[in-house]
């Protein structure tokens, strides 16, 4: 997750305060609340577990905006299907696990 350009401004202070939430084989992650910005920076790497038995491996990406008392709204909204993704933008890597090898993917962009 790279960026956020152009963010509504949705607090009382005329900003948001974003992150965003990935959606992948029924886990949630999140990235990091950037306070203050409309123009987020947030550069995190997700690495997903392959799951062979999925019939297509999307992921499903909302970006958010925290609110006071845990009160949290959309700012919009992204599938991201990665059978569909061009390959030079897929890293594949190995993770060692206790019971073997599992293979990961990994959506990145190069700059």
């Amino acid at each position: 997750v790279l960026e956020g350009r152009d963010l509504p401004a949705n607090d009382w202070a005329g900003t948001s305060d974003p992150y965003v939430q990935l959606f992948y084989d029924q886990c949630t992650y999140s990235t990091r609340t950037l306070f203050n910005s409309q123009q987020p920076l947030w550069n995190e790497t997700f690495v997903f577990l392959e799951n062979p038995s999925l019939l297509t491996r999307t992921v499903r990406l909302a970006v958010r905006d925290h609110g006071v008392a845990d009160k949290t709204e959309a700012l919009g909204v992204a599938t991201l299907n990665l059978d569909m993704a061009l390959e030079a933008t897929i890293q594949v890597r190995r993770q060692c696990c206790t019971d073997g090898a599992q293979l990961g993917v990994c959506a990145d962009r190069e700059r």
